[in-house]
């Protein structure tokens, strides 16, 4: 059987989530959550807590003293972008 909650949108598009809801989720501030929506008539499907952190939130975190050669990084990425991307055209 399904359950309600309500929270409140402030006037800055903020949605208050209950806080029956973030410990059952286990949301802390600054925590994502995806709003899942119906491709063709844009109606709401669902919410859910996005715990994965994105390849941003995690750059420079791991330290090495690997040594790259950069001219080989960006020489592999022409390759990359020109074998996969420009076959098309």
């Amino acid at each position: 059987m399904p359950k309600y909650v309500t929270g409140k949108m402030t006037s800055k598009g903020q949605l208050t989530i209950p806080a029956e809801l973030r410990n059952q989720w286990g949301l802390n501030e600054g925590d994502r959550l995806m709003i899942e929506i119906d491709d063709e008539t844009g109606a709401f499907i669902g919410l859910r807590p996005q715990k994965k952190k994105s390849l941003r939130d995690v750059v420079g975190i791991l330290k090495t003293d690997i040594k790259h050669d950069e001219q080989k990084i960006e020489d592999a990425i022409a390759k990359e972008i020109t074998d996969n991307y420009f076959k098309e055209y």
